[in-house]
């Protein structure tokens, strides 16, 4: 972008930063020269005082236009400005000024300091920002701006005059950071410069945790060889992991983390396997020691080592193919590294949320109870959990029956969720209640009332007769009562002609809503087809739960009408409705 600089410039007037040079061919002696202002390809701001433009020229060619008398330029027409009769000569500077305004230009940026402490959190404000400008009363605004040194612009953030950091600094994985910031006075002034800041190593005291949710991240870990990449292809936690490329034969894929630590600490990550069986491994070292190795299949899981010294410690992961044979996807996945001081762990787990709250109304088939909870310190232990289930007896919950109402072979319990299927639960109110525990023995418990609803759908007659039907008058039949009972539930009830009225090539029938005088079908032509709309909603209910935990009952009356011409009154009609309900829990 264009600006207004003194560098350069003659006293008292501004040069546009932008300039140009003649190339000439032969003598073309005078010109007129047109400059379009508002044209984007000259960029050229507004005035810094006043409303004109200079017409500024290395007259001597000096390669300067300090020395030079700025001529006043013509605004001949809308935004054309000119400059007439001049002698330009070959490979002469030219450019456009303006007077200087009573503004200074900022000189400099200055930060409150140059060192941040790693593993400070992420928002901390890091620098106080100001600027060297004679106009003491000028206020600045600060932006990231690209050029160079401004590698590291996107982990910070800047909020008026302050910086914060948009990721913990690690040490051992980034030294140092460089950006380029631009300070702007608002009258025309501005300064750009390149900032320096080192991280300062301290002995550890916090936790680590390396997620993948975030870019940052990237910057936290070092691939040494071969590829990996962070992607949302098998996440264990949230949505992110880190996964090892498809491996060529007698190739290894490598990445590291280095850490430093001041007790002994324990590192803990998740890990998944798809390859050969015995052939292609994922391996973890510790300063280049092997600790562990996993191949073929292996589902997402948890990998704990404890009782690591105080030191610089550098962790790998490293997926090696081998020289032949391929199996499965041929790579693997890490997620959530966490690297934890050996301080003692009083911190309960937290449970999130349950997919049946209190309250809640099923309907009579089978359901999963979830939970979902997790714990960053000692992780859960996934053998801890420990679910009760009492119904109901009308006066006090009743004994446990998890052992025969939940299928508790098949429930599911990982470091995030517990998953319990039920065994057909009947019609009552049932509460559960939850514990869960991690691996230094803190545990919490939840429980939740829900309850089983059951419904009841009936036909007060399952065959009606309308007697004689006489042409051109609407036969009714005798009511049809329809019954729904629920505890509570919204619901629609539902009508379907399953078979049409009919005689031959002639179909004719009305149908008719008692209670709201509702039409379904009105066409009465014998040569058309006529019938109910396929899966007619005749009804909607919604309503609240008996506060007696008996159920609701919902009836309504339906008649059916039928309607024919002179050529068929004559014979015989016949026709069978269908009707359901369809609950919304």
């Amino acid at each position: 972008m264009n600006t207004w600089t003194a560098i350069d410039a003659p006293v008292w007037y501004y040069n546009l930063s932008r300039s140009w040079k003649v190339q000439e061919i032969w003598e073309v002696w005078t010109v007129n020269l047109d400059f379009d202002v508002d044209n984007l390809n000259f960029d050229v701001p507004a005035p810094s005082i006043g409303l004109n433009y200079y017409y500024l020229y290395d007259s001597d060619n000096d390669n300067s236009l300090a020395d030079e008398t700025p001529q006043l330029m013509t605004n001949t027409a809308w935004s054309i400005w000119q400059i007439a009769w001049v002698d330009l000569n070959h490979l002469r500077e030219f450019t456009i000024a303006t007077q200087a305004s009573s503004n200074n230009i900022p000189t400099d940026i200055s930060i409150s300091n140059n060192i941040i402490n790693e593993n400070i959190t992420v928002g901390t404000t890091v620098w106080t920002l100001s600027t060297t400008d004679a106009d003491s009363w000028d206020s600045h605004t600060y932006t990231f701006v690209s050029g160079t040194w401004d590698d590291d612009n996107s982990l910070f953030s800047i909020l008026g005059n302050t910086l914060s950091i948009n990721d913990s600094p690690d040490y051992e994985i980034k030294n140092s950071y460089t950006t380029r910031i631009q300070t702007d006075d608002w009258n025309g002034g501005q300064f750009q410069k390149n900032i320096i800041v080192n991280v300062t190593n301290i002995w550890e005291i916090t936790d680590s945790i390396i997620d993948f949710e975030n870019s940052y991240d990237e910057n936290r870990y070092n691939v040494t060889s071969w590829t990996w990449t962070r992607n949302t292809n098998n996440p264990n936690e949230w949505s992110y992991s880190i996964e090892s490329s498809n491996a060529w034969n007698n190739t290894q894929s490598c990445f590291e983390i280095n850490h430093t630590l001041s007790a002994t600490w324990t590192v803990r990550f998740d890990y998944s396997v798809s390859s050969q069986a015995w052939s292609d491994y994922l391996r973890f070292y510790i300063d280049n020691i092997e600790q562990s190795n996993w191949d073929w299949t292996v589902a997402w899981n948890t990998y704990t080592q404890n009782d690591i010294t105080s030191w610089l410690h550098s962790y790998k992961w490293c997926y090696i193919k081998d020289w032949a044979w391929s199996a499965w996807t041929d790579n693997s996945w890490i997620d959530y590294i966490t690297i934890n001081s050996a301080v003692a762990d009083i911190t309960w787990p937290d449970i999130i949320s349950i997919n049946y709250a209190s309250w809640s109304l099923l309907p009579w088939w089978n359901h999963n109870l979830v939970i979902n909870y997790n714990d960053s310190e000692s992780w859960i232990s996934t053998t801890s959990d420990i679910i009760t289930l009492n119904k109901w007896n009308g006066t006090a919950w009743g004994w446990d029956i998890s052992a025969t109402w939940l299928d508790l072979w098949s429930k599911v319990v990982t470091v995030n969720s517990a998953t319990y299927p039920t065994n057909n639960l009947s019609y009552w109110k049932y509460r559960y209640n939850f514990i869960i525990s991690d691996n230094s023995a803190n545990s919490s418990s939840t429980w939740a009332v829900f309850y089983i609803d059951e419904v009841e759908l009936t036909v007060s007659s399952w065959s009606i007769n309308m007697w004689n039907l006489n042409f051109w008058t609407e036969s009714f039949s005798p009511e049809i009562e329809v019954t729904v009972k629920t505890v509570w539930a919204w619901f629609d009830v539902i009508m379907n002609k399953t078979q049409l009225m009919t005689n031959i090539n002639s179909e004719e029938i009305i149908n008719y809503d008692w209670s709201e005088w509702f039409w379904y079908d009105q066409e009465i032509y014998s040569w058309w087809v006529t019938s109910i709309w396929v899966n007619e909603n005749i009804a909607t209910q919604a309503s609240s739960i008996n506060i007696n935990w008996e159920q609701n009952t919902y009836t309504y009356k339906i008649k059916t009408a039928a309607l024919i011409t002179p050529d068929q009154e004559a014979w015989i009609y016949d026709t069978r409705l269908q009707f359901w309900i369809q609950l919304n829990y």
